[in-house]
């Protein structure tokens, strides 16, 4: 009987230990799978922070490729809308001279002008380009005609404007003087007399002078250029007499004020699209040139 209940007495202290150390597994099985827990808890997050970057990522490169995108249209546009002016321009100056010059042509001959009498490069541009703008004064016209019609519309026969009609007699005989010495025929071509105001033309080449202003200014031109006999329709001593007039007048910077100052001193009177346009290339022509 005793002996039953020693064993018995065993079978329960075998059964509590057993139990006893299954619940020691149960308890380090928990922390585990709690340290495994956390550890993937912090994976989660760490994943879920590099997915969330590289989402920000993908955005901004998007942004990115969206906002390149944009400037290289913008970029072909802009230079869609150069190349046009680039070309207005040449065609502006072919029409007044009868030639075809390139932009290194034109740009050769206002650095060497500047070099030469200080004239700042886009003050040259300017002027270039609106002297070619004006209308009416393109380079189309005889002398023959500019007489005919400065008479016509502007000086006819009454003694008021006997000096102007002089000084347009004076002008046409020192232009035949000009072309003949050149080789140029009589008929060579210069500004049209202008039918919106009251003046002459005559006006020859890319400068747009007169007969007796250029030959006031034909020394000058020979020293600066070497060129023994000036022609108005050479753009190398054009672009010079441009500089040497514009020098004359004081511009030594492409200040707005020199600008409209030197402007109503090279056409004769105070016309705001005409300096407002010398302004605006004197600073933009880079994009062209």
């Amino acid at each position: 009987m005793f002996s039953k209940i020693a064993q018995a007495k065993d079978q329960f202290h075998n059964y509590a230990r057993k139990i006893y150390e299954i619940m020691e597994e149960i308890d380090e099985t928990k922390k585990k799978v709690s340290e495994e827990k956390g550890a993937l808890e912090g994976l989660k997050k760490e994943k879920e922070e590099l997915l969330t970057l590289k989402e920000q990522q993908a955005s901004s490169l998007n942004q990115e490729k969206q906002y390149q995108s944009q400037k290289v249209v913008a970029t072909e546009a802009t230079v869609a809308e150069l190349q046009t002016k680039l070309v207005e321009l040449q065609q502006d100056i072919s029409l007044l001279t009868g030639k075809s010059y390139t932009a290194k042509n034109i740009k050769e001959a206002v650095e060497y002008a500047s070099k030469q009498t200080g004239v700042p490069k886009g003050v040259l541009y300017g002027f270039l380009k609106m002297e070619t703008n004006l209308g009416a004064n393109t380079g189309q016209c005889t002398y023959k005609q500019v007489k005919k019609d400065a008479i016509s519309l502007w000086y006819g026969t009454s003694s008021k404007w006997k000096a102007s009609r002089d000084l347009l007699e004076k002008r046409e005989s020192i232009f035949y003087d000009i072309v003949k010495d050149l080789g140029y025929e009589k008929d060579r071509k210069v500004s049209c007399t202008p039918r919106s105001y009251r003046g002459q033309g005559g006006a020859m080449g890319v400068a747009q002078f007169m007969a007796d202003v250029w030959k006031g200014y034909e020394s000058q031109i020979i020293t600066q250029t070497g060129h023994k006999n000036p022609d108005p329709w050479s753009l190398t001593d054009g672009v010079m007499a441009m500089a040497l007039k514009l020098k004359k007048a004081g511009v030594t910077s492409d200040s707005e004020s020199a600008i409209r100052s030197a402007a109503r001193s090279y056409l004769g009177t105070d016309h705001a699209p005409y300096y407002q346009g010398i302004i605006y290339w004197s600073k933009n022509y880079q994009k062209i040139f």
